[in-house]
């Protein structure tokens, strides 16, 4: 059924309301797919982009703000929390499905701990405050980094310098 501006409807009905299971197609800005009852989405859904991309997916009720789900992007994700489309609360964002960082989000950006992996093994955890970092954080070095530091130490005769803080 056509709705004007909203696009398209195809599901179920009930007394002239969406209810069931259907597809909201907006036009140029993709389609909903899921749940709906009197005309609101409700449960999972999947919103896609006019190339068949998937936007995001997610479990949430019309009536709350907050969801969990996850977003995606050209070359990755967030899974995590969302309240009122923005991330907010813990997340995980994936590069190429390698998990780059893991830590708080308020107002879609860093906020409160947070830590970077690499894909060499080594891990950042640091303090965010309005996506910046507040304080020093701390590196833990995986095995080959670690032995790569190390040599450097040794070669220079830094004994004391096992730990390495940066900022």
């Amino acid at each position: 059924m056509y709705l004007g501006e909203l696009g398209r409807y195809e599901g179920q009905w009930k007394n002239n309301d969406k209810e069931g299971f259907g597809i909201l197609y907006y036009g140029e800005r993709g389609r909903y797919e899921g749940e709906f009852k009197n005309n609101d989405a409700i449960g999972y859904d999947i919103r896609y982009d006019n190339n068949n991309k998937i936007l995001y997916k997610r479990e949430f009720n019309v009536n709350q703000h907050n969801w969990y789900g996850v977003e995606y992007y050209a070359n990755g994700k967030y899974e995590g929390e969302f309240v009122i489309n923005n991330k907010e609360g813990y997340g995980i964002i994936y590069h190429d499905y390698c998990r780059i960082y893991e830590g708080e989000f308020k107002h879609g950006i860093f906020e409160g701990y947070g830590s970077s992996f690499y894909t060499n093994g080594d891990i950042y955890k640091v303090h965010f405050k309005n996506g910046f970092e507040e304080e020093y954080g701390i590196i833990f070095f995986s095995g080959a980094s670690l032995k790569k530091i190390m040599t450097i130490i040794l070669e220079k005769d830094l004994r004391y310098y096992i730990m390495v803080i940066i900022k």
